[in-house]
């Protein structure tokens, strides 16, 4: 046997098959070749990439709480891995999905339901083709862009599925132990042991088991058998051409020069070159894209010339990647930039190589068939070629992409006329620059728009088409003397343009009409300031505001729903008191997710710290609970179960605890279910400018609630309107019941779940009729 293989080996170099280990690269569960050549490898720790000269262009982490991957797929027609996580939440566990797109070097979220298909669809590895196998696998459909084109059925699961790319109509199938070979026009299907010669003499009597099976050329197979990879001709029974041990499983780059071999500990790249004769002279199968153009091989230079204005566009597009290195580039820099445009250069002919073998299997199989079949043939070409140029459109937008998103503009406009306003559609009709346009006015401006519209902005846009010739008018925008924005009727979107990138000269402009209608505010505040007593500003600004900001979102006990928005909205309360009232980031705590002891320790640390000439306000927002036996309302910490009352914390608690702290004012400020039963007595009552003072001077102990005794939403309108309010206001002082007569109404009427504020003081607590003042900082 040992004599037999050795005359194989040598029967292997002339006929000119080889290997070579290119690179060694880290133990994977999952590897998969993109259609230009890169490879990702996908474990349970991270996910990496490789570009075509198996250099690591990306290098990704897991979230830290994944402990499983539970599978991993690529899609050829995206260029995309979908993978999907096994991920520990506390003590429980949950499925979470990915994307990584070889394309751009990304990983993006993706939902579960893209994984519904993965184990019913496999993919040809030339990525021409793919195979819908029905849920018992024995059904095998084979589809080209979504067109069926043969259906087969098996006795057996379908493990694995190769299309001949150098003879039409013939595909490998390999199930558990055996490889079948299948015709996709008739379905018939023999194993390998009776594979016929191709000149239709006697069949070949040889039996062989393998669990994967590619195509090397017209007549050698590559297999994995047990654990060892081999080729395999049946037509001479000759084997052992290339021999690879301890492999568990591999998979072959879309042009067949590159393997990838996944074995125990580590994962290899071997290259497999291939020569054939022409004209006595050896001739390179693959590429040297060194001087690009001028190297091609014969068949490419074909493609390159039918193609050539396209082609030229699109390394006019990519022109960057071809330039001499500059001055003050650095040499590694520069190597990875020509790498990079190299790469891109075999994806093009790549593509348009696929693109003209399309057509010409097209050509050869109407040939075939022309004379019994001209009126199905005819009606099966257009189909077919309008699925072609349909890809080739997706492909030409995505070419054109680049030019699309610079040639977006901006630029001013002004109003020469206007026409009679339609009232029922609230459409005025007015000239921009000579254009006709339909701009959406409501009814309430309408009067003042026609009066003034002299004043008024218009900025509009325009951007190349699709074709990424014709240019397009997208449409205006107009602005009001106080920053309003009104569009015209059907505004067109940009193209391929993110949104951060849209509107830079309508933004300027609002923000230019808004810092003048800031000054006028600023110079009416000013007045207004002058005017308020200088007794009262001075108490009011010699103490200190402090706040104490509470949020839960999540909870330990799987009986108590998680929350989405208490701790955002916070983060934003705070936001608004240190950026525009006297609070400063240093007298402000947090506590995210607290438990009950957390929360008492921190009213301990106010209590001890805080005097008479102080002022706190207190931010709860997460789940409250109220209980009808007790008559008692209570907050649920983080440690809280719903059957155990061992870590709630109750309005008495609370309310002995605000009570306790010796502050000039407290105002409690609750965001949740059943808030409203810290207090039973209601008051509302007016400010003026001059009231603040005896305001301030008497000792107050309020609570605002989102509620009374009813649950609230998630998704506070209540937590909006008071952020808005405090936004919005512009006087130097305001009360708290100011506050809450400004958000009571709109909170009342914006709420599906009859929701009302409420405002008062803490029953018991201390309060001697005073207020809780907020005052404007001079940021």
């Amino acid at each position: 046997m040992k004599h037999v293989l050795t005359l194989l080996a040598i029967h292997a170099a002339l006929v000119g098959f080889s290997q070579t280990l290119k690179k060694t690269l880290p133990e994977t569960q999952y590897a998969f070749f993109s259609q230009y050549g890169n490879l990702a490898l996908v474990t349970d720790e991270k996910l990496i990439a490789y570009d075509g000269e198996y250099n690591e262009i990306f290098n990704k982490t897991h979230p830290s709480n994944t402990y499983k991957v539970l599978n991993a797929y690529f899609k050829p027609e995206e260029d995309r891995i979908y993978i999907l996580y096994k991920i520990k939440v506390l003590e429980s566990s949950a499925e979470a999905a990915v994307t990584y797109s070889f394309t751009d070097n990304r990983i993006s979220n993706t939902d579960l339901k893209n994984f519904s298909s993965s184990q019913k669809m496999a993919y040809s590895p030339d990525f021409q083709f793919k195979f819908n196998i029905d849920q018992k696998e024995t059904n095998i459909k084979f589809s080209s862009t979504d067109k069926v084109l043969a259906s087969v059925s098996v006795d057996g699961i379908i493990r694995w599925i190769d299309v001949n790319p150098f003879i039409e109509h013939s595909v490998l199938a390999a199930k558990k132990d055996e490889i079948r070979l299948i015709n996709t026009v008739s379905g018939r299907y023999l194993p390998i042991r009776d594979i016929k010669r191709f000149d239709d003499e006697a069949p070949v009597y040889h039996s062989i088991s393998a669990s994967k099976a590619f195509y090397l050329d017209e007549a050698t197979i590559l297999l994995l058998s047990h654990g060892e990879i081999i080729t395999y001709n049946p037509q001479d029974l000759s084997d052992h051409f290339l021999e690879i041990d301890d492999v568990m499983d591999f998979k072959m780059s879309p042009g067949r020069n590159y393997i990838c071999v996944i074995k125990d500990d580590r994962t290899e790249i071997y290259n497999i070159s291939r020569s054939i004769k022409k004209d006595n002279q050896q001739v390179s199968v693959e590429m040297i894209a060194e001087d690009l153009i001028n190297n091609l091989a014969q068949k490419e230079t074909e493609v390159y010339q039918k193609n050539k204005n396209q082609i030229d566009l699109e390394l006019n597009i990519k022109s960057d990647l071809f330039r001499q290195k500059g001055e003050f580039e650095r040499s590694d820099d520069y190597e990875k930039r020509l790498n990079e445009g190299k790469n891109y250069f075999k994806g093009i002919i790549e593509y348009y190589s696929k693109k003209e073998l399309a057509y010409q299997q097209l050509d050869e199989k109407i040939a075939e068939l022309t004379d019994r079949h001209n009126h199905m043939m005819a009606s099966m070409r257009e189909r077919v070629i309008d699925s072609i140029e349909t890809e080739h459109d997706k492909r030409k937008m995505l070419v054109m992409k680049e030019k699309i998103i610079k040639s977006y503009q901006e630029f001013v406009g002004s109003i020469s006329s206007i026409g009679t306003y339609d009232a029922d559609k609230e459409i005025y009709p007015v000239t921009v620059d000579a254009n006709k346009v339909q701009l959406k006015i409501p009814l309430s401006v309408a009067r003042s728009f026609k009066d003034d519209f002299a004043s008024y902005v218009a900025v509009g846009a325009k951007q190349l088409g699709q074709d990424g010739e014709q240019e397009v008018l997208l449409g205006y925008k107009v602005i009001s003397p106080k920053a309003e924005v009104f569009e015209s009727k059907n505004y067109k979107s940009p193209l391929l343009l993110p949104e951060s990138q849209v509107d830079p000269l309508l933004k300027k402009t609002i923000s230019g009409l808004e810092n003048q209608n800031n000054l006028a505010v600023e110079s009416t505040r000013s007045m207004v300031n002058s005017q308020i007593s200088n007794a009262v500003m001075g108490r009011i600004s010699s103490s200190k505001f402090h706040a104490l900001i509470i949020g839960v979102n999540d909870y330990y006990s799987e009986t108590v729903v998680d929350l989405e928005q208490p701790i955002n909205d916070g983060r934003m309360l705070a936001r608004v008191l240190m950026d525009k009232y006297s609070f400063s980031s240093s007298n402000i705590t947090y506590l995210d997710n607290p438990t009950r002891t957390d929360i008492i320790e921190a009213f301990d640390s106010l209590s001890s710290k805080l005097g008479e000439t102080d002022n706190l306000l207190i931010f709860y927002a997460g789940h409250g609970v109220w209980d009808e036996n007790l008559k008692q309302g209570y907050w649920l910490p983080s440690d809280a179960k719903s059957n155990s009352k061992a870590a709630w914390l109750s309005n008495s608690t609370i309310r002995d605890y605000i009570t306790g702290i010796k502050t000039k004012h407290s105002l409690l400020i609750a965001d949740a279910c059943f808030s409203g039963g810290i207090f039973k007595t209601r008051e509302v009552f007016l400010d003026d400018a001059i009231g603040f003072a005896n305001l301030y001077k008497l000792t107050s102990r309020k609570a605002m609630t989102s509620g009374n005794l009813t649950p609230v939403q998630d998704q506070s309108v209540f937590i909006k309107y008071l952020i808005k309010k405090l936004q919005e206001n512009d006087a130097p002082l305001m009360s708290a019941q100011q506050l809450f007569m400004d958000l009571k109404i709109p909170v009342a009427n914006n709420n599906v779940s009859g929701q009302v504020p409420q405002y008062g003081d803490i029953m018991n607590a201390g309060d001697e009729g005073g207020d809780f003042i907020f005052v404007q900082s001079n940021k």
